[in-house]
């Protein structure tokens, strides 16, 4: 067993696994609002039934004077009990009581916040939404926030389309809950997950994609794999992508509004160019849409005329407009 010293005195603190569960639990107490040496102080009540100051000091490397004042404020928290006598003796609630009251305190303060945050909000001069606009997005925490949002706020029609990873957690749950007056259609890579899914979401249309772009070629420069592709209600749209030799955890996305955005109309015309069709037409009978403007008439023509997903992205993205002149393999 390893075991951590003291490098001043030598003194043995205890078996290194110990002393870790002991930073990381300090470490969370300081971000549910104690600071470092209330943490200190009730960490090292946890594992005994009562300590007195200097016990507590000596377990926990705070100075004795201040001991006295963490405990204080751990006992008006409703986390700490004194018993005054002569030496005082400290000991800590119950963990399961401690967690309940940290739980409390802290949802109080979030809903506090919400209502702060909304009476900011309703001071504020109004301003209206942005018919066109692209994001970046970084991390798999803020992208699987956004995609739960674009799910949940689709009215119509959602298209979901999972490259590298699987469908769980939130948005899993967020898609067995979604309202059954719209169109729910997923795309997954193998029949293998098709079929597990279609298990899971048997309210939903579940297809196979035939996106030949959508998985990573690992012997090119460019390793990104796309990990998943949403288009709401054919207007807002997010594509997340990470690196092969790493986990979905460095997610990059872009998330894009506005039906005439140029990513969003490239989104659609990727999206359903991947769509099987099967006898009832298009899968959750989608239909191909009708270009709705200059733009998409461009991006239909250069799908069909073989340029590359990069190509065809710089060639909206990067052109302020349409016109014959920009499109001249349409003509």
């Amino acid at each position: 067993m390893l075991w951590l010293l003291d490098k001043a005195t030598g003194r043995r603190l205890g078996p290194m696994s110990d002393v870790q569960n002991k930073t990381r639990a300090v470490q969370l107490l300081q971000q549910l609002g104690l600071n470092e040496y209330e943490a200190k102080c009730f960490v090292a009540l946890t594992p005994v039934r009562k300590a007195t100051a200097r016990e507590i000091s000596s377990q926990s490397d705070v100075p004795r004077t201040r001991v006295y004042d963490a405990t204080r404020v751990l006992e008006n928290r409703g986390l700490v009990e004194v018993q005054h006598s002569s030496p005082q003796q400290f000991r800590a609630v119950p963990i399961t009581e401690a967690i309940g009251t940290l739980e409390k305190t802290y949802n109080s303060r979030v809903d506090e916040l919400q209502q702060q945050l909304e009476s900011v909000a309703e001071r504020a001069e109004y301003q209206p939404e942005p018919v066109n606009e692209v994001w970046a997005l970084s991390g798999q925490q803020a992208i699987t926030s956004r995609s739960r949002r674009l799910i949940r706020e689709a009215a119509n029609e959602l298209i979901f389309v999972v490259g590298r990873g699987e469908v769980e957690g939130e948005i899993l749950s967020d898609l067995q809950t979604s309202q059954i007056d719209r169109r729910v259609l997923i795309g997954v890579p193998t029949e293998a997950r098709k079929e597990k899914l279609q298990t899971r979401l048997p309210d939903v249309t579940v297809f196979l994609s035939d996106y030949e772009w959508l998985n990573a070629n690992t012997t090119s420069e460019d390793s990104a794999a796309i990990n998943r592709m949403l288009l709401a209600d054919r207007s807002s749209f997010l594509i997340g992508s990470s690196t092969v030799d790493t986990d979905s955890t460095d997610e990059q996305a872009v998330f894009g509004r506005g039906f005439n955005n140029g990513l969003v109309v490239i989104a659609r015309w990727l999206l359903l160019s991947g769509l099987a069709p099967n006898k009832s037409g298009w899968p959750g009978t989608i239909s191909r849409p009708r270009p709705a403007n200059n733009v998409e008439t461009g991006v239909s023509c250069a799908i069909r005329s073989g340029l590359s997903v990069g190509e065809v992205i710089e060639l909206v993205c990067w052109t302020p407009g349409c016109s014959r002149r920009r499109w001249p393999f349409c003509w």
